[in-house]
């Protein structure tokens, strides 16, 4: 096993420059904790690590980089971590694997994280905080993303962004609720060309920012659901501050990539829960 723990990269002063952080290539059963990298192109940037064992990091600060944390390849595990004022918190491409990203902030990003994934990969988004970026969630590629317990407030254009075949899940089942809170963007959630979108008894809350106009819940179009009108359930979720059921051109607007046909979206028993958890490490620096 190789461990990084209680390191700091850094440059003098506060200016962002060019340096490349930590680099690792094509190793495994890596572990980084308690460590912090700041005001560079990449905080951390890892390629072909976790083939065997995911790249593990926890309670690690992320400030100020373009890249805080870029992954190549196969999988991450990222836990009590905090991505502050970058361009990207994480951004993970061409992956390959089950990744998870648990009980973390992201604050001040232009993304909070960008996943680009293939069919096998999968990710898992576990009571995260997601403030005030200009998304929270951007995600590419044929796979599952899988949210329960997150709060996403005041990302100021989408909260979650999917599309290019990607799929959202936010339903809940058994007695096990997603909770998600999604508030203060133009789209709480938008698909563009997503496949699958799943919120039934999910016990979410969509309601956007509703001081801007034609703001809704969720948008767009997805492509797994044929070219015919289509009915979805998403009982249980809260749309509108009345907590009326969703209208569809008012509290949202989906279609089908093939043809432009309507999905509506059934909601006969609205409301949502939240979460007695708050996101993310305290501070190290």
């Amino acid at each position: 096993p190789r461990t990084f723990n209680n390191i700091k990269i850094t440059t003098p002063g506060s200016s962002r420059t060019n340096h490349y952080g930590l680099f690792l290539y094509k190793g495994t059963n890596i572990t980084i904790s308690n460590s912090t990298f700041e005001n560079g192109r990449y905080g951390i940037y890892s390629s072909r690590n976790g083939i065997t064992s995911p790249l593990r990091i926890d309670n690690c600060d992320f400030n100020n980089c373009y890249y805080g944390l870029r992954t190549v390849y196969k999988r991450a595990d990222i836990n009590n971590c905090n991505f502050n004022d970058n361009v990207y918190g994480w951004y993970a491409s061409s992956m390959s694997s089950s990744s998870y990203v648990d009980n973390s902030t992201f604050t001040d990003n232009s993304k909070g994280i960008y996943f680009y994934g293939y069919s096998s990969a999968s990710l898992s988004v576990n009571s995260n905080v997601f403030n005030d970026n200009s998304y929270g969630l951007y995600l590419n590629g044929s796979y599952t993303t899988n949210l329960t317990c997150n709060t996403l407030s005041n990302n100021s254009t989408y909260g979650i962004y999917f599309y290019n075949g990607a799929s959202l899940n936010m339903q809940g089942f058994f007695g096990e609720y997603s909770k998600n809170s999604i508030g203060g963007s133009y789209y709480s959630i938008r698909a563009n060309n997503g496949k699958y979108l799943y919120l039934n008894y999910g016990y979410n809350n969509l309601i956007p920012n509703m001081s801007s106009g034609n703001t809704k819940a969720v948008y767009g179009t997805l492509s797994g659901y044929g070219s015919s009108p289509v009915t979805l359930s998403a009982y249980h979720n809260r749309w509108n501050i009345g907590n009326t059921k969703p209208v569809s051109g008012i509290d949202y607007l989906l279609t089908t990539s093939s043809g432009g046909s309507t999905i509506t979206l059934s909601d006969k028993f609205r409301g949502s829960l939240t979460c007695s958890k708050a996101g993310g490490a305290a501070s190290k620096t």
